[in-house]
């Protein structure tokens, strides 16, 4: 499994996905896990999927790895950090002016088709916010350690708003740490 998050910012097409837009279609069917927007490479599905004030929240499960070898092989880049981001893609929906930018439209109602790890990502801050195997003794989510999030920040897998949301998300007791902290490099 894994479980990928969006922030409600916007993207380079001066479009954002406001809070809800995507619930209606979520309802009737949650989205496939591609990687970098192939159809062709689908390596599982959403399972479930939530819209928080800030961000959308997809939890995956990947295909047999047994059955379709591309799943592992998806499992291993992702966990190894090759992907520098995550995307979707939607079938346009209702769109409004966007209440704080002038020049951009924010959908409040959208249908999400796929979604999933991309080299080139539109929206910044996606977040990989846990993976795991799909091992029958796993139980739950694995969270990256705050010394592994400092990692694929420093690697330049990690934005540094992806970091602080993660840390936000992972870790809230820090969060004031987080916020007022400026990393040095005693942190490396």
């Amino acid at each position: 499994q894994l479980a990928i998050e969006y922030p409600i910012a916007i993207d380079s097409y001066r479009t954002d996905f406001g809070p809800g837009a995507f619930e209606d279609g979520w309802r009737t069917q949650l989205p496939a896990l591609v990687i970098n927007h192939n159809q062709d490479m689908v390596v599982g599905r959403a399972i479930r999927a939530e819209s928080l004030p800030d961000r959308h929240r997809i939890i995956g499960k990947f295909a047999s790895f047994e059955d379709v070898p591309e799943a592992r092989a998806a499992f291993s880049k992702i966990k190894d950090g090759i992907y520098p981001g995550y995307s979707f893609h939607y079938i346009r929906g209702q769109t409004v002016q966007h209440p704080d930018v002038r020049s951009a439209r924010r959908y409040t109602k959208a249908t999400m088709i796929e979604y999933g790890p991309v080299l080139a990502p539109s929206i910044s801050g996606t977040s990989l916010v846990g993976i795991r195997s799909t091992a029958e003794e796993a139980t739950t989510l694995s969270i990256p350690t705050v010394s592994e999030l400092r990692s694929l920040r420093d690697d330049g897998e990690l934005t540094e708003e992806g970091y602080r949301a993660a840390l936000a998300t992972h870790y809230p007791d820090l969060r004031e740490h987080i916020i007022a902290r400026t990393p040095t490099l005693d942190d490396k």
